[in-house]
């Protein structure tokens, strides 16, 4: 028990509660913090807002739930029953398996990490003429995608609608995976192209809908055919498609980051089977992950797409928090210091159940560093401090509190850990109304966090209410995950519309005080870098006001339609007078501009890999008199222009060397990182990184897997396979890419603690 003082103000002290809060050591597993959570808190996954849920029937309990596991090597060296394989790409395994099954993959010789589904939401006549698509027409009339394939996950397909119904009246839809429906195919049904024109026959019936509207909207603007005049057509509208409804309920407008990696494993697996170029369009985000590429789905991004890879792409979204406060960053330099960051919980009212009402922070630091965490709550109460390599939690009357702090477990023996993709460090903080508590207190809540140096980036990464952060906040940096993945073509969007008639004769218009201008960067849209320092959007293309396809069972007055009105005096303000066809904006409606343009170069060119791709975007962009400078953290390199990069010619995909880069800092202190580049005519090598003492010994393998063509980044902590840190002194790296060796030379100057 201990009471904790902080000063607010000079000469004001304000004493918080005392409060017995437990601080643990370790719990078992390679867990991230949200499944390390789970297995102490297992009636959370019925919870729609924990971020492992998602796969439960509604009034059902269980234990069941999906994970992304990496392996060290190619598989599990033992099989188990109380694993389900879901997909498999390299060393990344999706399994189903129960809680007990966690602790038993934690522990698994084999595994390296263990990661949780985290939720992603969708980021929601002018627009073609804005891209110079016009243009491109004339020169290439017949150009549309014709061969390649568009994939689309999202909310689902109107499947009946004009736009994707060829001349004939058939479907252009090729495969339907609707998740929403129990199957045989990743948990899902598929509907083939036959079934679905059985179905537009009135022969048979087919039950998936769009309910959300946001995958018919998107599909509409990337490939539809538009109406018998052309209007509202799409940017492929010859391009074939392949729909994903990656959403578990119906209803849903909640994707989980899983079940986005089923559906592209879905794409990628189709597009190889009829041996087709294909590009996928995911319209959603999220901002659970360390924001430079090591995200699990970013992960897999990058497996299946890349120099060296041709015929297939992804595109995604910048994300809609360009005027919103989700990212704070605090640089403490080379000093230990201290900073209090402030967010605020807005009133709200209470969700009926329980397990609904939640904050989740992530926030991301150095692994070479040291910071603990403290929380405090508007009514003064302290949970903390929490070290590293601590996790600790508590129900109070203002909440139940649960923060994890870089702690994981090997050989039953708890340490502080770094996450094994990046070296960094991670803070997972969660305040809810778990087992049946008090739901979270309104007000303002303080994180205050005591480093031994570095930097620290905090993000907003997900509530059931309104949250702002309040200090340190950044306009920078806010990129939704995958947007933020090494080979992904992430889009921002600009204004090209500002009025519209819906389909009550009314003239509305987004912009009522002037304070928008045809042609400027749409205000919601997420500005780079990476956290890494990447320069991302690549470009940018019309997102606000876009007209496209719109799903009959997409209504106006429910309220997770996204033509929903809470305008009483215009209930269709987002309908328009063709009542097939709707409006609406976001970073989501300029993605599938940028994939539209991606198909149709890969018309062209069917060898085109990913970074090509985005090499001809970035190159041929746009630049006016909003967009003077390129590259830059809002625009990118500019905005799209589909004519002009139709006529660039492409360039060759990077011949990377095979070169093994002196690890830096060497001599180092605490950690190391090790650049390993995999060439083209490499991509596909089996490539293992072990350290050996001076005697010879064996100490530790940091990777031994197929790698891709790509440049990889690892990172030794000075410590063996077992998790002891081992004494100072000259060790050495020996890199094996198939029959080729290499050594290198680390100086090991011991450990900072």
């Amino acid at each position: 028990m201990k009471a904790y003082h902080r000063q607010s103000k000079p000469g004001l002290i304000i004493c918080l509660f005392l409060i017995s809060f437990q601080v643990y050591a370790g719990q078992p597993g390679k867990l991230d913090p949200r499944l390390n959570y789970l297995v102490h808190h297992p009636n959370r996954l019925n919870s729609e807002q924990h971020a492992t849920a998602g796969r439960l029937e509604k009034g059902i309990v269980s234990d069941i739930v999906d994970v992304v596991v990496t392996l060290k090597g190619e598989s599990l060296s033992s099989g188990s029953p109380r694993f389900q394989t879901l997909t498999k790409r390299e060393n990344m395994v999706i399994l189903r398996t129960s809680l007990s099954g966690l602790t038993l993959l934690s522990n698994h010789p084999d595994v390296l990490y263990v990661e949780s589904s985290v939720p992603l939401r969708p980021f929601l006549d002018k627009s073609l003429p804005a891209i110079h698509y016009s243009e491109l027409q004339q020169q290439h009339y017949s150009i549309g995608g014709k061969g390649v394939l568009v994939g689309i996950v999202d909310t689902g397909i109107d499947w009946r609608h004009q736009s994707f119904r060829k001349a004939d009246g058939s479907s252009r839809i090729l495969y339907l995976l609707d998740l929403s429906i129990p199957g045989t195919v990743l948990g899902g049904r598929v509907y083939t192209e036959s079934d679905i024109n059985s179905a537009l026959q009135q022969q048979t019936r087919l039950e998936s809908v769009d309910i959300n509207g946001h995958g018919t909207h998107v599909t509409g603007i990337a490939a539809g055919s538009g109406d018998a005049n052309g209007r509202y057509a799409g940017v492929a509208p010859s391009a074939d498609l392949i729909v994903v409804k990656a959403t578990r309920d119906q209803e849903s407008k909640v994707f989980q980051s899983i079940d986005q990696i089923l559906a592209l494993s879905f794409i990628d697996s189709i597009a190889g089977v009829l041996q087709r170029p294909y590009v996928a369009n995911l319209s959603f985000g999220g901002h659970f992950g360390a924001h430079d590429g090591t995200s699990s789905i970013e992960r897999f991004i990058d497996k299946i797409t890349g120099p060296g890879i041709p015929g297939k792409a992804v595109v995604t979204v910048a994300g809609n928090n360009g005027n919103e406060s989700i990212h704070s960053f605090i640089d403490f330099g080379q000093e230990s210091s201290s900073a209090e960051v402030h967010f605020n919980i807005q009133g709200y009212s209470p969700n009926p159940g329980t397990n609904d009402d939640i904050v989740q922070l992530d926030a991301w630091y150095s692994g070479s560093e040291r910071v603990e965490v403290t929380l405090v709550s508007p009514a003064g109460r302290s949970f903390g401090p929490v070290k590293p390599g601590e996790f600790a939690e508590n129900s109070s009357e203002d909440g139940f509190v649960y923060i994890w702090n870089s702690f994981y477990e090997k050989n039953q023996q708890y340490i502080r850990g770094c996450n094994p993709f990046n070296g960094d460090c991670e803070i997972y903080v969660e305040i809810s109304d778990a087992n049946n508590g008090p739901v979270p207190r309104n007000g303002d809540w303080t994180m205050i966090l005591e480093g031994s140096g570095g930097s620290i980036d905090i993000y907003l990464a997900n509530s059931s209410m309104s949250v702002e952060l309040k200090n340190y906040v950044q306009d920078q940096g806010l990129l939704a995950i995958p947007g933020t993945a090494k080979n992904v073509i992430t889009v921002g969007s600009y204004v090209t519309k500002m009025s519209w008639i819906d389909v009550d004769d009314h003239s509305l218009t987004i912009n009522p005080f002037d304070r928008l201008e045809p042609g400027a960067l749409s205000p919601f849209s997420s500005a780079g870098p990476t956290r890494d320092g990447r320069i991302k959007p690549e470009v940018c293309a019309p997102g606000q006001v876009i007209a496209s396809a719109r799903s009959r069972y997409a209504l106006p007055e429910n309220e997770n339609s996204i033509y929903y009105s809470t305008f009483r005096l215009y209930p269709n303000a987002y309908i328009l007078q063709d009542s097939s066809w709707g409006i609406s904006s976001g970073t989501s409606m300029a993605a599938p501009h940028v994939t539209g343009v991606s198909a149709l170069l890969l018309e062209k060119d069917a060898e085109l890999s990913s970074y090509q791709i985005a090499r001809l975007l970035t190159e041929s962009a746009s630049l006016d008199a909003f967009v003077s400078v390129q590259p830059n953290f809002n625009w990118g390199w500019g905005k799209l222009n589909a004519y002009e990069a139709f006529n660039e010619e492409p360039a060759d995909d990077p011949v990377v060397e095979r070169l093994v880069m002196q690890n830096y800092p060497n001599p180092f202190f605490q950690r190391t990182r090790i650049q390993l580049n995999i060439p083209v005519e490499d991509g596909g090598s089996l490539a293992s990184l072990n350290i050996y003492n001076q005697l010879g010994q064996f100490v530790r393998t940091l990777v031994k897997e197929t790698l891709p063509a790509n440049e990889y980044a690892f990172y030794w902590d000075g410590t063996d396979d077992y998790g002891f840190k081992v004494a100072s002194g000259i060790y050495f790296l020996e890199v094996r890419i198939d029959s080729r060796r290499y050594v290198k030379k680390l100086a090991f100057l011991g450990h900072k603690f």
